[in-house]
């Protein structure tokens, strides 16, 4: 009798031409999910859309089936899954797929791409006010350690920085001697700088 693992895998393959779309089992994910247990088909008609086939981890004897939301680091499962019989055959379950599943599960897909495209935005603006103080501080390196890309907290040679991602603020503490702390003062004063408007 076959497992409910080789049963998802069965069901993945036949089901796959009666998905609404282009779907196929994906041979680079073939080798890899396959000793995870999950079978995972992706649609040629929209690159990155994918659903998993896998053994129920909750439910004795089903497959859970589900759709697979992008992300920038790595996937992140959608939460919109069906359980089905492992008996079952695939073009039904294909039918199951169209119903209840891809409706909810295209809704979240375009939620989560905009969500990127919003991401990748707000780390390429991040990068450039990098850019900028490297050009005046390069020996800048994250405070708590780790990519420059991935934290708001800096130190420099002058002292401790901070950049704010939801605005245009940014915090610096400066470990300066009096002299040239006065220096900086009469710069603001002359400037006619106020506090925020820097």
């Amino acid at each position: 009798m076959p497992t409910t693992q080789e049963q998802a895998f069965r069901i993945a393959t036949e089901a796959a031409p009666h998905i609404n779309g282009n779907w196929r089992l994906n041979p680079i994910f073939k080798t890899v999910c396959h000793r995870q247990g999950i079978a995972v088909l992706t649609d040629d008609d929209q690159p990155g859309r994918a659903i998993e086939f896998h053994a129920a981890w909750y439910a004795k004897d089903r497959v859970s089936i589900k759709g697979v939301l992008p992300s920038l680091g790595n996937y992140d499962r959608s939460t919109d899954a069906i359980t089905v019989a492992p008996h079952r055959a695939g073009r039904s379950v294909a039918g199951d797929i169209n119903r209840r599943l891809l409706p909810d599960y295209a809704e979240a897909w375009t939620e989560r791409q905009a969500a990127m495209a919003a991401e990748i935005e707000r780390r390429e603006l991040h990068q450039h006010k990098i850019n900028l103080i490297q050009r005046y501080c390069p020996e800048l390196r994250a405070r708590y350690g780790g990519a420059l890309i991935e934290t708001s907290d800096f130190r420099t040679r002058f002292g401790e920085l901070r950049l704010w991602h939801q605005s245009a603020r940014a915090d610096i503490t400066l470990e300066l001697s009096f002299t040239d702390l006065i220096r900086v003062l009469h710069f603001l004063h002359a400037e006619g700088m106020e506090p925020g408007k820097l």
